[in-house]
């Protein structure tokens, strides 16, 4: 479900009648999950929908050198055609419903904002600066293309598992992310981490399509 699966995005292309000019990145060997290791939260993904800007030509926020990703910048008349819960463009936006923000009202996580779209049903462009500290080293998260010495990102940055760097077992219950953004080049976005107690309250709570994916943690 994740936005930047190449293929999804080739697909949509085809769909469209465009050229699949979507390249395949270097991608090494898929790092193993480490023995002894535990699930410590939950990353989130959600359905894909369409994209936000036509192209990287219109889209905003990016590297004048490089045109990769360097602010999410959304464009507030973006419709949104779909009711679900947590949406992902493929662009890289992630939009929220209004239950989605009250689940988050509820649980007092005041560090998430949620930017208003002026599309029908209310819908929301979910941010926080709330950053789950991750271990790269064991973690999965491998880059191709140079690295742009003006803005420091690399064209494509992967997102296959990932290690915390702390035990959040006595903290279980948040939203945040990992520091930067994941994908492809002009279609980067951020990527959003729950605790194990939030996952279950956001099943309880009513929060539908929304999928999860393990992250650990080892001593």
């Amino acid at each position: 479900m994740k936005r930047f699966i190449l293929d999804k995005l080739n697909a949509f292309l085809s769909v469209l009648g465009l050229r699949n000019n979507i390249e395949e990145p270097y991608l090494p060997p898929f790092k193993p999950v480490l023995p002894d290791s535990k699930v410590v939260a939950w990353l989130l993904s959600g359905v894909d929908a369409e994209y936000m800007y036509g192209s990287r030509e219109e889209t905003p926020g990016l590297c004048p050198a490089c045109h990769n990703t360097v602010e999410k910048l959304p464009d507030l008349d973006y419709y949104v055609p779909r009711t679900n819960h947590f949406q992902e463009t493929y662009d890289g936006f992630v939009i929220v419903s209004e239950k989605f923000r009250m689940f988050c009202k509820v649980q007092h996580f005041n560090n998430v904002r949620f930017i208003p779209l002026r599309s029908p049903g209310g819908f929301y462009i979910l941010e926080t600066d709330d950053i789950l500290e991750v271990n790269e080293e064991y973690s999965d998260m491998p880059y191709d293309g140079e690295l742009c010495p003006v803005c420091g990102t690399h064209e494509w940055h992967g997102l296959r598992m990932i290690y915390s760097k702390n035990d959040l077992s006595d903290d279980d219950n948040f939203l945040k992310r990992p520091s930067g953004m994941f994908g492809p080049d002009w279609r980067k976005g951020y990527e959003f981490v729950v605790g194990k107690k939030t996952a279950t309250l956001m099943k309880k709570f009513g929060l539908r399509g929304i999928y999860f994916h393990e992250v650990y943690y080892h001593a």
